[in-house]
């Protein structure tokens, strides 16, 4: 039985989707930088995911006291992905972004990205230049690219930044654009990146220049994270093999792509998996070598 609080409303134009679990340290936070924003015609549908720190009580002040706030609360945890997809299937408005309890953005990032969205047709999602939390004034960590041009162009620009794309699902976009994607709550890595490739089949990615989004750091920075995905023998050798067979089906079936476009996309993406095996050696080679070099010194003292 969930837990709600019904504040819905019809037809809001945007509809915010915020699945928060065990986010007691960041959530006012992120609440505020989407209450507070320039734009007030959306609603904000909060799922907790049954937390156990107190997130759920802060997010129930919210709602009461802004009625364009639903708040539910799961009575079970029902996991990370099947949340995403919740505040998904409860949104009623033309265009959707998720905001995660952890992450924050500029007042005006609403604004902003849906006035590209309706000034620009071929735009499926935007979204604004972002930083990781505690990068915010450190220009060059700017990240801002697009996603523009011909089909072939815009996937390949993504494959040469897609460890950086955060910004790219947590953009605004067209929801009629994902209601007939099938992936939000299948669990396998870089389930993102198939969401993404989805939308560049339909159209552009832009960014706004004048907004700013602060992505919080989650547990795809832990050293542990690819391998808690390694449930097969293949992925060993393709760690993105769920990820990889969307991938070829959707690049084979895109008729706006050439014969040799078709090829070279996809000997990117399986060089994409065959080199992260070699980049987790290497890296793993790296802390043991540190590891060694502070046992000695400590010897040495």
């Amino acid at each position: 039985m969930l837990k709600n609080n019904s504040n819905k409303k019809s037809s809001p134009l945007i509809s915010i989707g915020m699945p928060v679990y065990n986010n007691k340290s960041t959530i006012s936070d992120a609440i505020m930088t989407i209450i507070d924003q320039t734009t007030t015609g959306f609603e904000l549908i909060i799922s907790d995911n049954a937390s156990t720190d107190g997130t759920a009580e802060i997010c129930q002040a919210f709602a009461d006291e802004d009625k364009r706030i639903r708040f539910i609360q799961q009575e079970i945890n029902i996991g990370s992905d099947n949340n995403f997809e919740f505040v998904f299937q409860e949104a009623i408005g033309k265009f959707f972004m998720w905001a995660p309890g952890h992450y924050s953005r500029s007042l005006n990032f609403i604004e902003s990205n849906l006035k590209i969205l309706q000034g620009n047709p071929l735009c499926a999602f935007s979204s604004s230049s972002n930083f990781f939390v505690g990068e915010e004034n450190t220009p060059e960590r700017r990240i801002s690219f697009c996603l523009e041009g011909s089909l072939f162009k815009r996937i390949s620009m993504f494959l040469d930044n897609c460890w950086v794309s955060h910004a790219c699902y947590y953009a605004l976009f067209r929801r009629s654009y994902l209601e007939d994607y099938s992936n939000i709550s299948e669990l396998f890595l870089a389930n993102d990146w198939a969401m993404v490739m989805h939308l560049l089949i339909k159209g552009e990615f832009s960014r706004s220049i004048d907004s700013l989004l602060i992505v919080g750091r989650g547990s795809s920075v832990s050293p542990h994270f690819v391998a808690s995905f390694r449930t097969r023998p293949i992925h060993y050798l393709l760690p993105l093999y769920e990820f990889s067979k969307r991938f070829v089906k959707l690049i084979i079936g895109a008729g706006e792509l050439t014969g040799w476009e078709k090829t070279t996309l996809i000997h990117r993406v399986l060089w994409i998996n065959i080199s992260m095996p070699l980049g987790q050696i290497r890296a793993s080679l790296g802390r043991m070598m540190r590891s060694r070099l502070i046992s000695h010194k400590k010897t040495e003292e």
